[in-house]
């Protein structure tokens, strides 16, 4: 990497980064990014932001089809999430009775209902969302199993040495 020495010329920023600025004939500062006064401008048109409108053209009236109004957007905003299947929500519910309450028969019953519903709103393409409350219901099934799958095995071991 070389460092600045003294007889290296002094850094000039681009030209883009610093316009042209000459005096104007009504006074005051004029950049070359604006357009001269004296130059005539095309009557109706687009301006940039940067260009001086002259005087007359403030009091024109805009021509009916230049200036129509703006359509509204076709999405209408808020779409609505897709249906949600009960498969996906029964089995949601059905995982978090076989943590609380009895473990078996809602815990299985919960993973065949969630598994069903993954399967149909993977199929659905899209017209079926849910996807998260059957994957919950399938993990909670399968959590509320695995606890009472230990409880009873603790409880036998338990059972077992005490004999």
């Amino acid at each position: 990497m070389s460092t600045p020495s003294d007889d290296d010329p002094p850094y000039k920023p681009p030209q883009w980064q610093q316009p042209e600025q000459q005096p104007s004939e009504q006074g005051g500062w004029q950049s070359s990014w604006q357009q001269p006064q004296e130059k005539p401008q095309q009557q109706g048109g687009w301006q940039s932001q940067w260009q001086q409108p002259q005087e007359n053209q403030w009091q024109q009236q805009p021509q009916q089809n230049q200036w129509q109004q703006q359509q509204t957007p076709q999405w209408g905003g808020y779409q609505p999430a897709p249906p949600t299947p009960g498969n996906a929500i029964a089995s949601l519910i059905l995982g978090i009775v076989s943590i609380v309450l009895c473990p078996i028969i809602p815990g299985v019953v919960g993973l065949v209902l969630g598994y069903s519903a993954k399967r149909e709103i993977d199929a659905s393409g899209g017209r079926l969302g849910g996807r998260g409350v059957a994957m919950g219901g399938i993990i909670t099934s399968w959590i509320g199993l695995a606890i009472w799958g230990l409880l009873i095995a603790f409880w036998v071991i338990a059972i077992a040495a005490s004999a």
